[in-house]
């Protein structure tokens, strides 16, 4: 009987708990970086190129308590086990910075067919984030920018150009800017001539 009540209180604090808690705070957007990739004829224009996937990540709600034993008998302490839909990561817009944090200038995401300077994920979907590219002919890697947002067509005048190893910060903000989400990335130039790129979880030539 005592265990039962016991049970039953635990019950309603964790409907409390997970009620309050997924409407206040756990629909928010939240951004991870999820993976990276690249190709070597990036929209047919011959460049090689690399880019980095942000995903608006779903997330699990449960409530977990400390092992109880009462009379003998072990009560419940696992209570909830559902996925939470999160809120669209709106207006996200991303940088790359130095690895001081000093700005470079303005990341450009793959959208279906299109390039646009903003986006939005929606809860448990990814969108590409593309960062470098660079040609077999030079020692030299440049950041993305679009002719336009309907010509995919890389600029190759007037955008940053990197030639030597190089460690950077990616920032992106959303919600109206008040979240942000910064991580490293690194592109190593190999003794070989050859270019990597390195994430926290994940690397690769390109």
């Amino acid at each position: 009987m005592v265990s039962n009540i016991v049970t039953f209180l635990l019950g309603c604090l964790a409907g409390w708990f997970t009620n309050h808690w997924y409407s206040v705070n756990m629909r928010h957007p939240s951004l991870r970086q999820s993976g990276s990739g690249g190709g070597i004829n990036f929209d047919g224009s011959g460049y090689r190129y690399v880019s980095v996937s942000l995903q608006n990540e779903l997330r699990q709600l449960a409530l977990i308590l400390p092992e109880t034993v009462i009379f003998g008998k072990r009560l419940k302490t696992r209570f909830g086990n559902q996925i939470v839909e999160r809120d669209p990561a709106r207006q996200c817009r991303a940088r790359l910075l130095e690895e001081s944090g000093r700005h470079i200038c303005h990341l450009w995401w793959m959208d279906g067919q299109k390039t646009a300077e903003t986006v939005e994920i929606k809860s448990g979907e990814s969108s590409n984030l593309i960062l470098f590219l660079r040609s077999n002919n030079t020692g030299q890697y440049f950041v993305y920018q679009p002719t336009s947002n309907t010509d995919l067509t890389p600029k190759t005048h007037d955008v940053p150009t990197f030639n030597k190893t190089m460690a950077f910060l990616v920032e992106v903000s959303y919600l109206h800017g008040s979240r942000r989400l910064q991580f490293p990335v690194k592109v190593v130039i190999g003794y070989d001539g050859g270019f990597s790129f390195e994430t926290k979880n994940s690397s690769g030539m390109f």
